[in-house]
């Protein structure tokens, strides 16, 4: 017995796989722990060449012994072990051009691949085997060559991590982060240098790592991909290298290697490691007579055949794009000929859902049989490539059954596709208030539905990796499928972050009639808003009726009345008549008020709900409902910010049926005709060339003036040098430069390689800002895109913000009254322009203080286009969605989202008050700027509110002007604000600025506007990119929202 109990409790320690551990610093010919196919180690340098500049060559090599990766008989559950490796690359392109295809770190059953191919196969794969997941096959590419499953290859420059296929499931431009920073440096693997590389992995992550060979290792890796390895390894597993090449040739070497199972390899010894051949003669010299013969008899065959093979190859080359980083996240991509079929080919017949942006086509595909809903949006919108991007950042990785299922996408040309679910039943909007033929959702159906989204909040609240908060739930975001299940879609808003952490959102979004109050007064969302949001939503499933039916009903407030009453029932759905159990109607009438509680801290968690509805808990009593007080009239002012049903985004999911949409149009660059002539062999290959450098303008890549040369960019910065950064952020690096064709400093932004929210600002300011123009505006020079590389290119402004001028001072400066007053009014100049002179109304949704940046004449100029909304004069916005920065945002759009001109008006009274004040709207929990200069104005002694920097420099009329001017801005009554062309008649002297008595509007010591006040009184700010300067912008300025 004491044998037997010593076995098992000591037997797992003993089984445990043995370690291995090996280094190699450099390679020699009798080396027996190596086993070689194809491959030779050269002396005496003892390089090890995978292959050399040979067509369709391959090359292995595998250290001789197998690793235990795994005991079967250790547990019933058996983990893959960790490992680290690094080693020293090198790739050899020949001296007369560009080379291929790549080199890969491979961990396989075998040493051999039999029947494997070069080219992109890289010698482990074949087009049978790849894909299967028999192969049991782990690799880390590094790849010189674009094109894998396409017809035409093209240069590439990337590190990928595959599994049992050559399609990566996580890839990056290869490049490396700089000391401890979020910028990378970017690297070209051909370019014959050594490399250093390391591959770790923990039981639970890959991180792939690469740096320059004489530089320390970086701390943050190039790649971390979140993976458990168990399902995909053997018992025993060979670790090696294999390499290959095609049509284009390199020789691919590894110069030192080291390894480990279980624990870190040991670091290589830089001196010990030999260097790699420089470039390689490709052996293609022939003497002058024989190429002349060549050209002789083989010119008209060229000529004839040039035209046909360039089209061909630029119509094909055209079908593809290259992956985006953002793009890996979502697990399948689709091909478009497999959509094609299934929607037969986009027939209108197959139309079931068309919206603003894209049309829903009901599909069967033809590989699986399976019912889709493929969502094709169309070929004119920013907006739909911005929901894209977002659909598959958030919803790609998330699975439960109780939330929509993206299946996949597909990008061709013009053409974005996202693949989901088919869920036949369309919305629960749509069940409950488009009934046809009497239909009635049933009370055990309504109850299911609860269930439903209330598992679906659980999992995306507590369950998942990371906590994400949906932000949008309402009742048109919920579909039902074949079963009469609840799934809950439309991830547009989305924001996820770790556990135990909280969401560095400021911006409110959602729709109105379901937002918190809390989101009014910091914008900070969070699990607790999604709960308020649920409790709307359950109230609604109830009753039948919409959270704002006109404008005297709230439905919140009359399920309150009801209770109130001891007659809740009263607010049952009529249209059930007596067909539901009264214990649950009551059960979740009253969970509706309580998750939509005033108070965050009274809501329960969506664990506890879950918790109610199975009836494992007693929902708690709440009969104080003193914080509903229906008799308030700034109540019904706030309820309004609760219960409108208008909706804050263009693309609204009704079902996966049918949902409205928005997508891009790209437009081809015109192509000149090729010359029959003698030089058409030149000119064919000269443009062909050139094409492949650029990618096809969007339309809203129409809209600016000019496109800059990458190269002219890259001189101007001097090769964007670290030393030439003015400022770094969240997404971007800007740098300062000087324009080598006319000496112009311009302020250059370069967008990082993996960010979406960088994409959408790129659009939205060259959509925007391009084509306005004005001395009080920042001038938007131009743009560039190339490969990953996107830029903007602006004016250079020394001075920085606004802001920083205000609250930053070095060495004692205070900005002078002078200078103060001729900002104000360039500023008052740049809206004007922008309301009323210009083509179209702009308005900008973000005027503050840091987003007015001042040039080396001390003027201003408004920049920050990146939320700005166009629309024809005469006309309204149709904005529903309430953005800004809080503490600048007017009341009226908490009540129903809709900005306008009148809204800029009023974020520029609070930004006066701050300019003449030198006062942030909110300097602390208990101080609102506007209410304390209110107060000022109502004991006489306005001008106590004055900046104090300013001692008695400056003007009294224009400082009295200026103040009561900024609380007539800012007034709560959108009525009573000026235009701007009145404001500037005001600043001019052109006309007397109207007296305003009364200021009840402003009750502080009503708690409830002081509440309000931190609606529009906080200075946090709204996006993750905030401009301080085009010179330089503040890293402190850039916290996350949407």
């Amino acid at each position: 017995m004491a044998f037997l109990l010593f076995w098992f409790i000591f037997f797992p320690v003993i089984a445990q796989p043995r370690p291995t551990n090996f280094i190699f610093h450099g390679f020699n010919r009798s080396e027996p722990k190596l086993t070689l196919d194809g491959a030779s180690i050269r002396s005496p340098s003892g390089a090890l060449e995978l292959t050399n500049d040979s067509r369709d060559a391959i090359g292995h090599a595998f250290y001789s012994e197998p690793l235990q990766m795994l005991d079967d008989k250790s547990s019933p559950s058996p983990k893959s072990s960790s490992f680290s490796t690094t080693f020293v690359l090198a790739i050899v392109t020949p001296s007369s051009g560009r080379g291929g295809h790549g080199l890969a770190f491979t961990l396989s059953p075998s040493k051999q691949f039999p029947g494997a191919l070069p080219e992109h196969y890289m010698g482990i794969f074949n087009s049978e085997t790849d894909g299967s997941s028999s192969n049991h096959i782990v690799a880390v590419e590094f790849d010189t060559v674009n094109g894998y499953n396409d017809r035409l290859d093209s240069k590439g420059n990337h590190v990928g991590i595959n599994i049992n296929t050559m399609y990566s499931n996580a890839t990056e431009p290869a490049a490396y982060y700089v000391n401890n920073t979020e910028l990378k440096e970017d690297m070209i693997l051909e370019s014959g240098d050594p490399i250093q590389a390391w591959i770790e992995y923990d039981g639970n992550f890959v991180n792939v790592t690469i740096c320059p060979f004489h530089l320390n290792k970086p701390s943050k890796p190039l790649i971390s991909h979140p993976i458990d390895l168990t399902p995909f390894v053997q018992e025993t597993m060979y670790v090696g290298f294999s390499a290959s090449t095609g049509q284009k040739s390199s020789s691919h070497y590894i110069l030192g290697w080291s390894f480990s199972t279980n624990g870190t390899a040991a670091q290589l010894n830089t001196s010990r490691i030999p260097m790699a051949p420089s470039k390689q003669n490709d052996g293609s010299s022939f003497d002058t007579r024989v190429i002349g013969l060549i050209v002789a008899l083989s010119t008209v065959t060229v000529l004839l055949l040039g035209i046909l093979i360039y089209f061909t190859l630029y119509k094909r080359n055209a079908k593809y794009e290259d992956l985006e980083d953002w793009e890996l996240d979502c697990p399948h991509r689709f091909r478009y000929k497999d959509l094609y079929a299934a929607t037969r080919g986009f027939q209108l017949s197959e139309i079931i859902g068309v919206g603003g942006f894209a049309a829903v086509y009901k599909g069967v595909l033809p590989t699986t049989g399976t019912e889709v809903a493929v969502k094709k949006i169309t070929q004119s919108s920013i907006q739909g490539l911005r929901e894209f991007v977002a659909e598959i950042e958030s919803l790609g990785r998330l699975r439960h059954k109780n939330l929509v299922y993206l299946q996949g996408w597909c990008k061709r040309k013009n053409d974005l596709l996202l693949v989901y679910d088919y869920i036949p039943n369309g919305s629960l909007y749509s069940l409950l208030f488009n009934q046809e033929q009497g239909f009635v959702l049933s009370w055990e159906k309504r109850f299911n539905i609860i269930k439903g989204i209330a598992a679906g909040l659980l999992y995306l609240h507590e369950e998942w990796e990371l906590v994400v908060i949906h932000r949008d739930v309402k009742s048109s975001n919920v579909l039902i499928d074949a079963d009469m299940n609840a799934r809950l879609g439309d991830f547009g808003l989305a924001r996820l972050y770790d556990h135990g952490t909280d969401s560095h959102t400021t911006n409110i979004v959602g729709t109105v009639g379901y937002i918190a109050p809390e989101l009014a007064r910091n914008g900070k969302a969070s699990t607790s808003s999604d709960v308020f949001a649920y409790g709307v939503l359950l109230l609604e499933i109830v009753c039948g009726r919409k959270p704002v039916d006109s404008r005297n009903f709230f439905l919140v407030d009359w399920v309150i009345e009801c209770h109130q009453m001891g007659h809740i029932l009263d607010a049952m759905d009529p249209k059930l008549n007596s067909s539901y159990v009264t214990e649950e109607v009551k059960l979740v009438l009253l969970l509706g008020l309580l998750c939509s509680h005033p108070k965050p801290e009274v809501r329960p968690s969506m664990s506890k709900i879950v918790r109610y509805l199975n009836g494992d808990e007693r929902i708690p009593s709440i009969d104080n409902w003193e914080a509903f007080d229906s008799s308030d009239e700034t109540y019904l002012k706030f309820l309004e910010t609760v219960s409108s049903d208008s909706i804050t985004k263009s693309y609204r999911l009704s079902s996966i049926a049918g949902r409205d949409l928005n997508s891009i149009h790209c437009i081809c660059q015109p192509l000149n005709l090729i010359s029959w002539s003698t030089g058409g062999i030149l000119i064919y290959f000269t443009l062909y060339k050139r094409n492949a450098k650029y990618e096809d303008l969007e339309d809203w890549e129409l809209d600016c003036p000019h496109r800059f040369r990458y190269k002219d960019l890259y001189a101007a910065t001097r090769g964007f040098q670290l030393s030439e950064i003015i400022g770094v952020g969240g997404f971007a690096a800007v740098y300062k430069g000087v324009l080598p064709t006319t000496g112009t400093e311009v302020a250059v932004k370069k967008i990082t390689q993996s960010s979406i929210q960088g994409l959408r600002e790129f659009v939205a300011e060259i959509e925007s800002l391009g084509r306005l123009r004005h001395k009080n505006l920042v001038y938007l020079q131009g743009w560039c895109k190339r490969k990953n590389d996107l830029l903007l290119v602006y004016d250079y402004i020394p001075n920085g913000s606004l802001y920083s001028l205000l609250f930053n001072q070095e060495q004692g400066f205070v900005l002078s009254w002078e200078k103060r007053f001729n900002i104000i009014k360039g500023i008052a100049a740049g809206l004007l322009y922008l309301h009323e002179e210009w083509e179209l109304v702009v308005i900008h949704r973000d005027v503050k203080s840091s987003n007015v940046l001042i040039d080396a004449d001390m003027n201003a100029r408004l920049g920050d286009f990146g939320l700005a909304r166009l629309y024809d004069h005469g006309t309204d916005s149709h904005t529903t969605n309430i953005v800004g920065t809080v503490g600048y945002i007017a009341p009226e759009l908490a009540r129903n989202g809709k900005a306008s001109t009148s809204s800029d008006v009023f974020a520029y009274g609070v930004l006066l008050l701050e300019i003449v004040c030198g006062r942030k709207p909110v300097d602390s929990r208990n101080f609102f700027l506007v209410d304390w200069v209110i107060e000022c104005h109502q004991m006489g002694h306005i001008l106590d509110a004055m900046d104090p920097k300013l001692n008695s420099s400056y003007v009294t009329e224009e400082v009295k002007l200026v103040l009561l001017l900024g609380l007539l801005c800012s007034h709560p009554k959108p009525e009573v604000r000026p235009s701007m062309s009145k404001i500037v008649r005001y600043l001019n002297g052109d006309e007397r600025i109207p007296s305003i008595d009364n200021w009840e509007a402003f009750d502080s010591s009503d708690e409830t506007y002081l509440k309000f006040l931190e609606t529009v009184s906080s200075d946090s700010i709204t996006k993750s990119y905030r401009l301080s300067s085009i010179a330089g912008f503040s890293s402190s300025s850039m916290s996350s929202g949407r």
